[in-house]
């Protein structure tokens, strides 16, 4: 049986078993089983979307699913605890492999985890979004492929190389370049005091992916602040990146020095607002020969989102300028926005759809388009 197939089963087993699971255990979040000083944590979700794309590479459609399952085990005695996180995935597009897997040790003064992690953390258990994102799609999946900006959902129903370089620039506006990046790291969550969060991430070497040369070491940051006012909710934080460059076979690769910021305030738990930056200035570029003067890099994000009951609606607008195609020198332009929403049959099951639409140009090269999807996701 080839990989594809493999896949297929794997993907409808994880979504008939998270959607059965998800029907008879609707006020669960996971599958916990605790005999103290043990604990083992299992959490499953799938998601499976179906698009049209239209405009600038012509009308593409078809359907793309992704899942999860992700196991966290732990040894819990005093306050101390020690456990192991191990994420399998898969989707229509990659074979079965590995995700996130770390080893965690936490006490009363935060947690310190070294393994294949993404650097600016996300909740260990339980899909909440990011601390360190402040511009998002609530309504869209919360893990995997998603609606956000820079969440590449959108992107997989336009023409593929097209879909490459807006990839490229979508982070911007959004968080710190690498803000994703997902490779063998030591990081440190402090624990939240007064609403104060810190994670700190360290990488030897960032891997990079195609057509983007790899670089060396990444250190990452940040800081949020969260504070209630009433039955509001104020967040604001910011974020920073180095990474070391060099010399690859695209040229020379400069420093980069990413720094981010936003804020957020979340109304009676209903509508929340979103704004945050990106900027880079001139740093992390590459250099290729014949190579002309680079634009700054930088770029901005808003967003909107309103749950009322059941339904969930939200869009966003982003504006981004930067390298697009770090292989060849190029600079891009960017302009994006979304609206959409979500309706939840139950904690574990919702329907969502977004219409997204794009204007991208660089170097000349100008293209624009829209895409109209919707799908649904289970989560165990």
């Amino acid at each position: 049986m080839n990989v594809t197939i493999a896949q297929r089963f794997v993907l409808l087993g994880l979504l008939a078993g998270t959607a059965l699971s998800s029907v008879t255990h609707q006020a669960a979040a996971q599958i916990v089983v605790a005999d103290a000083p043990f604990k083992l944590t299992l959490e499953a979700y799938g998601n499976a979307t179906g698009g049209l794309g239209f405009g600038a590479a012509g009308t593409r459609a078809g359907g793309f699913a992704d899942g999860a399952v992700r196991v966290f085990g732990q040894l819990v005695e005093g306050g101390f605890g020690v456990g192991l996180r191990v994420v399998l995935m898969t989707s229509t597009d990659d074979a079965i492999d590995w995700g996130e897997r770390s080893l965690v040790v936490s006490d009363r003064w935060g947690r310190i985890e070294v393994g294949w992690r993404q650097g600016l953390p996300d909740v260990l258990t339980g899909y909440a979004p990011n601390p360190f994102q402040f511009v998002s799609a609530e309504f869209g999946p919360a893990s995997g492929a998603s609606l956000d900006p820079n969440g590449r959902l959108q992107t997989r129903f336009i023409d593929r190389d097209l879909a490459r370089r807006i990839d490229g620039l979508s982070i911007l506006g959004v968080s710190t370049s690498y803000f994703a990046d997902q490779s063998p790291k030591a990081l440190y969550v402090s624990p939240k005091v007064d609403g104060w969060l810190l994670g700190v991430s360290f990488a030897p070497q960032i891997e990079g992916r195609a057509g983007v040369p790899h670089r060396g070491a990444l250190v990452q940051g940040g800081l949020v602040k969260e504070a209630y006012l009433g039955a509001d909710v104020l967040r604001l934080g910011g974020s920073f990146a180095f990474a070391r460059g060099g010399t690859t076979e695209a040229g020379r690769v400069d420093d980069l020095f990413s720094f981010s910021g936003g804020v957020e305030y979340v109304i009676d738990a209903a509508l929340a607002f979103g704004a945050s930056f990106t900027f880079n200035a001139k740093s992390g570029l590459t250099s290729v020969p014949g190579g002309g003067e680079r634009a700054a890099v930088w770029g901005v994000a808003a967003s909107v989102n309103y749950t009322d009951g059941p339904w969930q609606w939200g869009a966003y607008a982003q504006f981004a300028r930067g390298e697009s195609e770090p292989a060849r020198g190029r600079d891009g332009r960017l302009i994006a926005g979304q609206v959409g929403g979500a309706y939840r049959f139950s904690q574990k099951v919702r329907a969502f759809g977004a219409l997204w639409g794009f204007d991208f140009s660089d170097e000349g090269r100008r293209a624009a388009g829209a895409v109209a999807l919707g799908g649904f996701r289970i989560q165990l």
